[in-house]
């Protein structure tokens, strides 16, 4: 009921009440037991008076099971008044109690909130979407499904608790927070962090001044199939723009740190100042060679003046600086990699193949996103992957019209094994669309002499242990849908094991 500015409000709400029938917003089914009672007077934050009680005993919301809400408050002279408020439900139990300023001249209040989960798994439906089967309990079903295109119960995982407390100073118009909690055994699909804490801190919430400070610090953390034993992320976090630092470490002499800040803009544009990038393995250090941004908008992505160094003699340089555009616009991007060690990077990327060998690169991009133009050069020395090895490689190559030409030789053992000159179709556009290549054409010629066979028949995964030497030349010619190749080649030594 409603007089002037005065109102009571008393709801009882049965098991069979579907509240998100009432309100479409809330997650369906909303379901909740229980009664609601308000007393009061004012329609604005200045002119609220009045008490209000919960009491709610069981429910759902979306899929999870609420257990019991119980809360009391009352507002009077501008403050309110949270007796006590508590919500168990089967992810936790959050507690809230304190006074708050309500109305613009109210004394600054202070709200106290602790929060405990013995288990986040019951929030995954609002995380990610659940199908009905997952790949290991599709099991033996015939059919058309492709099980690569079931999630496996490892991309759907959610785990973990979290125990913690806030407080909040001030009011609902301007207030600050800090809080700290600790995490054990959090896990969302792949990543996973072992164990945790987290503090935050913030002021001048939830207006357009407002600024949020955090920082995490944890133990056995894995993102993204990169593990790392320790790492720390700092964020302060304005309206549209930042700071971040950042640091990981895989062990006493394995180190990584970053540290930057960020601007947004209006229209999904934005700009990554890099002021600090080390990469430290054991007395070898990669670091940034001076400051460098990254700048992206609908037009496409700026990078200025990005170098990462290693000091020495045998002095390393991977330089990267122009536009890469988007839209149909003109581009022009240079990539210059200088002695670049591939095993360093196979421990950045947590490779579990060996990969070695050095590395010098030169290339420029230039035309637009739709049809760009690539120019490099290529060289390698001493270079392996798995059991494969090279004394050399030496390429010179040309991207341009949806063909790539390219002129390659290989060395090994004194002498050239490997060469190949000609032209196939690849698509290395920016943007992509429905362009079909089917029908384009090839022309590669290939001379092998002695080449290693376990190279060449590499792609044959039911071989291993492969041994011998392939010699002779071929051209392979057609179109890309149906290769013509022709000539000879001889196999020599050889042996191979199969294990089925």
């Amino acid at each position: 009921t409603r007089i002037a500015d005065a109102y009571a409000l008393e709801i009882t709400a049965e098991d069979d009440f579907v509240l998100s029938n009432l309100i479409p917003s809330l997650p369906d089914p909303t379901r909740l037991v229980g009664s609601v009672f308000a007393d009061g007077r004012g329609l604005t934050l200045d002119a609220l008076e009045g008490e209000a009680r919960v009491s709610l005993y069981s429910g759902v919301v979306g899929e999870l099971s609420v257990d019991s809400i119980f809360g009391e408050a009352t507002v009077r002279e501008g403050v309110l008044s949270l007796h006590e408020l508590i919500a168990e439900t089967e992810a936790g139990r959050v507690e809230v109690s304190g006074f708050f300023g309500v109305a613009s001249d109210a004394p600054p209040g202070e709200l106290n909130l602790t929060l405990e989960s013995e288990s986040l798994e019951p929030l995954r439906p609002f995380l990610m979407d659940v199908p009905e089967l997952t790949r290991e309990e599709l099991g033996d079903v015939q059919g058309d499904v492709d099980p690569d295109t079931i999630p496996s119960l490892e991309d759907l995982a959610v785990a973990g608790t979290v125990t913690g407390s806030a407080t909040l100073r001030g009011g609902f118009r301007d207030f600050s927070a800090d809080g700290s909690f600790d995490l054990q055994g959090l896990r969302f699909r792949r990543d996973y962090l072992e164990a945790g804490t987290l503090t935050v801190a913030a002021e001048h919430l939830p207006g357009e001044e407002r600024r949020i400070g955090a920082e995490l610090l944890s133990d056995s953390l894995n993102i993204q199939t990169l593990g790392f034993r320790e790492g720390t992320a700092v964020v302060d976090v304005g309206r549209s723009e930042g700071r971040v630092r950042m640091t990981a470490a895989r062990g006493e002499t394995e180190r990584y740190s970053g540290r930057g800040t960020y601007s947004l803009e209006a229209e999904g544009g934005g700009t990554l100042n890099l002021d600090e990038l080390l990469v430290d393995f054991d007395s070898v250090r990669w670091n940034l060679g001076g400051p460098a941004s990254l700048s992206w908008s609908p037009e496409g992505y700026r990078i200025r003046d990005f170098q990462l160094v290693r000091p020495g003699t045998e002095a390393m340089r991977l330089r990267a600086d122009g536009f890469l555009p988007l839209g149909g616009r003109e581009g022009d991007f240079e990539l210059d990699a200088r002695h670049f060690s591939l095993d360093r990077l196979a421990r950045v990327l947590q490779m579990e193949t060996p990969l070695e060998g050095i590395v010098d690169f030169q290339g420029r991009l230039s035309g637009t996103s739709r049809n760009p133009t690539i120019d490099g050069v290529l060289s390698g020395q001493d270079l392996r992957y798995s059991e494969f090895s090279l004394a050399g490689v030496q390429s010179d190559l040309r991207y341009e019209d949806f063909q790539v030409s390219l002129d390659l030789s290989a060395r090994d053992g004194g002498r050239q094994v490997l060469s190949a000159e000609g032209s196939f179709p690849l698509d290395l556009r920016l943007e992509k669309d429905s362009t079909d290549l089917a029908d384009a054409p090839v022309d590669l010629e290939v001379h092998a002499d002695s080449f290693p066979a376990a190279i060449a028949l590499a792609f044959l995964k039911s071989m291993e242990e492969v041994r011998g030497t392939v010699s002779g030349s071929v051209n392979i010619g057609g179109i890309a849908s149906d290769l013509e190749p022709s000539g000879t080649l001889v196999l020599a030594d050889a042996s191979a094991l199969l294990p089925d």
